[in-house]
């Protein structure tokens, strides 16, 4: 298994530069393994994510354009700058930032006193904040957003590419790739998950957090017909799940 965890990272930071660059890395390396599957006839490989970071969107002010042109100069990702920001004497910040991180590590040949401001002010209070200050000067250029330092809820890409993975065109949950991969390998994962489905992890603030959960699997749905009582359930509970079900509202699922 090949993870390119540094996307995900680059995400938390909303730093477009890095994230655009850790990609390119991830789909070179996809390049080096599809190649191998060509001549391996007898395997497969998948791409896929378990979640998104940083709800990227490309566009903003309304005029649906954005310009990756002010990604191409940066050299230095804003974990990597934060953290020589922090090594540097308090009294020689302004300059650092002024004269080295804006204009020659992000390539902004247009350094304001607000830009200078937001990223040292960013610095005295935390590492992630600077990070996020830094990245915003390159994101606000280009024309790109983000709606959160975390993980967001969006569907992520799935790609696939040999032997016998035309089964996962389409849509799918994140546990019917792990199914299509323990049947492809023939493996027995029921001991396992017999062994895990017993162990209660215990998250503070959370619903289930002392209770064993009662969980509706959707292979619990599959087993009967539509209309059937398990299905219902099973779809009723994925409806408590909605926030609107904890606002008195009420939600379908489809």
């Amino acid at each position: 298994m090949i993870e390119g965890a540094r996307i995900d990272h680059a995400g938390h930071d909303n730093d477009p530069a890095a994230h655009l660059h850790d990609i390119i890395q991830y789909w070179e390396t996809v390049a080096a393994v599809r190649s191998f599957v060509d001549k391996n006839r007898d395997t497969a490989m998948i791409g896929t994510s378990d979640h998104e970071t940083g709800g990227l969107a490309l566009g903003t002010e309304h005029d649906y354009l954005w310009y990756p042109k002010y990604l191409k100069p940066v050299k230095k990702s804003s974990e990597v700058i934060c953290r020589e920001l922090g090594k540097v004497a308090a009294n020689e910040r302004d300059n650092f930032v002024r004269n080295t991180v804006i204009p020659s590590y992000l390539g902004v040949s247009n350094v304001t006193d607000a830009d200078v401001s937001s990223v040292l002010r960013a610095a005295e209070s935390s590492s992630t904040k600077c990070k996020l200050a830094v990245g915003l000067i390159v994101s606000r250029l280009a024309h790109i957003s983000w709606s959160t330092d975390g993980h967001s809820a969006v569907d992520v890409g799935l790609y696939a590419h040999g032997r016998g993975t035309e089964k996962l065109r389409g849509s799918y949950e994140n546990t019917q790739v792990g199914e299509f991969l323990r049947d492809y390998l023939q493996v027995d994962l029921a001991p396992v998950t017999k062994r895990l489905s017993n162990q209660l992890t215990e998250q503070p603030g959370f619903k289930w957090a002392h209770e064993p959960p009662s969980i509706i699997t959707r292979r619990d749905a599959d087993k009967h017909s539509t209309g059937s009582a398990a299905a219902a359930a099973y779809h009723a509970q994925l409806d408590s799940y909605h926030p609107l079900h904890y606002k008195g509202g009420h939600s379908h699922s489809h």
